[in-house]
């Protein structure tokens, strides 16, 4: 026997990398460690060599294993070998997934010794629960009804806020320039023919907002000398004529 020992395994098949590994390194009675793994690196490549078929997936996976057992077997044959952190985190998973692999397949034999079969194990399927109503048999229909009545009570009140009732705001400018406008055109017009204030009906409160916004209007538009006004009693209606067009007053 050489000094170099090979482990050739060509005839069996196995699931993944890490079962490959597990096979390599207990078959040589080792434990798993970065000094094991740097061992059986070469073993772990030649069994790639004589693999015939390889599946995309599984070509993937153990080509990424055997560049990691590159990486251990570099290490230790050159121990100034400086590594990455990536590099040795990459180590450091291989190590622990290997360990985890081999508890769990330690596992799943115990079972299977045990039940006589192998073990499949699924993800659990969600089934959706459905809610059945089962009162007791000794309930009585008034007792529910009491109980109903009882729960449709204590259900807060729903709280129907009043309409707000927005008021439309009357702009002083816009009646100044009606009522100049109107007086303008007529010549002569009195108050109450403006604004309504000879009406016999009652007045709404936006009604009574128009007459007095109205009045205000008048009053700037005597201000500003563009109407005169006259007044024969103190309570009468207020004739308004404009003056711009220099009318004549006929008192």
């Amino acid at each position: 026997m050489s000094g170099k020992e090979n482990y050739n395994v060509v005839t069996e098949v196995f699931s993944g990398p890490l079962d490959l590994l597990l096979h390599l390194i207990e078959s040589k009675k080792m434990h798993i460690s970065d000094i094991s793994l740097s061992k059986i690196a070469d073993d772990y490549i030649n069994y790639l060599d004589k693999l015939e078929k390889f599946s995309l997936k599984s070509s993937a996976d153990f080509i990424l294993t055997a560049s990691v057992l590159m990486l251990i077997k570099s290490k230790s044959l050159l121990p100034e070998l400086d590594l990455t952190s990536e590099e040795e985190q990459s180590i450091e998973e291989l190590e622990d997934r290997l360990k985890e692999y081999q508890k769990i397949k330690k596992l799943s034999g115990n079972i299977e010794n045990i039940f006589g079969k192998r073990i499949v194990f699924s993800r659990q399927i969600n089934r959706r629960k459905e809610i059945i109503f089962s009162p007791d048999e000794n309930i009585k229909k008034e007792n529910l009804l009491f109980l109903i009545k009882d729960v449709i009570k204590q259900v807060p009140k729903k709280i129907i806020s009043p309409k707000a009732v927005v008021d439309k705001i009357i702009s002083l400018e816009e009646v100044i320039e009606n009522l100049s406008q109107r007086i303008q055109t007529s010549l002569k017009m009195s108050f109450k023919e403006y604004s309504g204030l000879n009406s016999n009906t009652s007045f709404s409160r936006e009604k009574k907002v128009n007459i007095v916004v109205s009045f205000l209007a008048m009053l700037e538009l005597v201000k500003q000398g563009v109407i005169n006004v006259k007044q024969d009693s103190q309570f009468g209606d207020i004739d308004m004529d404009t003056q711009k067009l220099n009318t004549p007053n006929y008192i």
